[in-house]
């Protein structure tokens, strides 16, 4: 479909309302083409979820309504449900189980969700909006053939990295357009093959469709033979004022000519034409490729995520197992806006490796020492999860008096019904409440892995993760003594967290 289907149905919350709501969940199964037993279960999710909204969200007797709404487009069906009711006690309700009949009702919407991970949804988000209410989102990433399934296996055949280096040329450089996306996603397989983090590049119309919405802005450069001879990208979340660079790819013959720097110059200026104020960038760890340019190009290194992203594919295996060893990355970022002076909580533990990193981005802060944090009100919390990545993801979006209970929650549900491997914690360091909130973090297993500049609408936050899988960190491959300075505290921290909590628990 060349444009998105959108649709919305709103009903009632009463359990006669049901059947329009599996109605509507079927119809867009049916739209997106998704299989009988995919639709079946995307139609058991709609019911489960509305039932848990309408049992707990609404007071007996309390006229409420539930808003279901979907796009599909022809990448993926996202499917939302969203209610004005009371915010939802997951520490009230038994785990999940699955139905064993029609007539099974089950009351964790929490547990619920990450069960349904397992079975049919790529990616869950549960999203507080405050006075607006609560929703859950549901995505179902479409079966479209990759790159390796539209070119020949000759097409698709690994660069040469000793080809001889071209001859000086005029290359054209400009920004992406629709008949690019095969070139694009050609050219990255023949780069990474099937180990770059984000798939959707070998799927020539996710990129498009990407491009399409916003939510990603690259620039190609082909040479004299109207060739593709590199591409740089950045993927930008809504309307967030940080970006992450990616593709950053040059053909080898091509990498002598300064493609990369006269790409970023026209990037530069789209990305802040369009808002964007500070890049981040992700190089991986198992070789120094990736993280060489970034020096030069401004880039500063503030944190490391070990384990984030599962292995690379075999081209027609999908998915690798667990058996395979998880790839860990470095975070690296640079203003492109100077950002405002800013006052940041700094947990005592960590306050000299925070000075160091605030000191490379160039960020002017102050630190609040031993200020009272005011709990006040519920705070708010994001989780999601990527079954594709196999790591789940908590932000803390209003730090409150629950705060410390709901990352426990969330945590807990990430680990046991999503199986996540890896879970990164965002913590707000402009909020007072961040030295207790990590704190309690790190007696549930979490340790530092650094600061992510403007992630937080505009705020800086301390990152912090947890692991579910072993890790040989020997084996990491570090280029910037400032990175590995970096990668050797967390590794610390680590081994210090998982020794303490090993101790509080005792044997067994």
């Amino acid at each position: 479909m060349k444009q998105s289907f959108k649709a919305q149905l709103t009903i009632p919350a009463d359990l006669s309302a049901l059947s329009m709501a599996q109605a509507f969940a079927r119809e867009a199964a049916a739209i997106a083409k998704l299989s009988g037993d995919e639709g079946e279960k995307l139609v058991l999710a709609t019911e489960e979820a509305c039932t848990n909204s309408i049992d707990h969200a609404f007071a007996p007797g309390e006229a409420g309504t539930l808003e279901l709404s979907t796009e599909i487009s022809d990448e993926e069906l996202v499917l939302s449900l969203h209610d004005r009711g009371l915010p939802f006690d997951q520490s009230l309700v038994p785990e999940y189980r699955p139905p064993t009949g029609p007539d099974a009702v089950q009351s964790s919407l929490s547990g619920l969700g990450l069960y349904l991970i397992r079975s049919v949804v790529d990616e869950v988000t549960w999203i507080n909006h405050g006075a607006q209410g609560k929703e859950l989102r549901l995505v179902k990433r479409l079966s479209r053939p990759d790159i390796t399934e539209q070119l020949s296996s000759e097409e698709l055949a690994p660069f040469s990295e000793s080809a001889p280096p071209a001859p000086d040329q005029k290359y054209l450089i400009r920004l992406f357009r629709p008949e690019d996306g095969i070139h694009v996603s050609r050219c990255a397989f023949r780069t990474y093959g099937y180990n770059y983090s984000r798939e959707e590049i070998y799927y020539p119309e996710r990129l498009i469709r990407l491009h399409e919405t916003g939510a990603a802005i690259s620039v190609v450069a082909y040479d004299e033979k109207g060739e593709l001879a590199g591409c740089l990208a950045l993927h930008r979340a809504g309307s967030s004022e940080v970006a992450e660079a990616g593709q950053a790819m040059v053909v080898p013959e091509h990498r002598s000519h300064g493609l990369l720097e006269e790409m970023s110059l026209l990037l530069g200026r789209e990305a802040a034409r369009v808002g964007v104020k500070g890049v981040y960038a992700e190089p991986v760890t198992t070789h120094v490729l990736s993280q060489k340019p970034l020096g030069r190009w401004g880039f500063s290194p503030c944190g490391v995520m070990l384990a984030s992203l599962r292995p690379g594919r075999v081209p027609g295996q999908g998915t690798p197992g667990t058996g395979a060893e998880r790839r860990s990355v470095l975070l690296y970022f640079r203003h492109l806006v100077p950002p405002e002076p800013a006052r940041l909580h700094v947990p005592p533990r960590h306050r000299e490796v925070f000075e160091r990193i605030v000191a490379g981005l160039g960020a002017p802060a102050s630190y609040g020492d031993g200020e009272v944090a005011e709990t006040g009100g519920p705070g708010a919390i994001d989780v999601t999860f990527s079954r594709t990545k196999g790591a789940g993801k908590i932000s803390v979006t209003r730090a409150g008096s629950d705060s410390a209970a709901e990352i426990r929650r969330a945590a807990r549900d990430l680990q046991d019904f999503a199986g996540a491997e890896a879970i990164f914690l965002d913590i707000p360091l402009t909020d007072p409440l961040c030295p207790e909130l990590c704190r309690v973090a790190e007696e549930e297993g979490f340790f530092f892995s650094g600061i992510g500049p403007r992630f937080a609408a505009g705020r800086d936050v301390l990152r912090l993760q947890r692991l579910h899988v072993d890790l040989d960190v020997s084996r990491l491959q570090v280029l910037s003594p400032q990175a590995k300075e970096i990668l050797d505290y967390a590794v610390g921290e680590m081994r210090r967290v998982t020794s303490a909590r090993r101790e509080s628990v005792g044997p067994g």
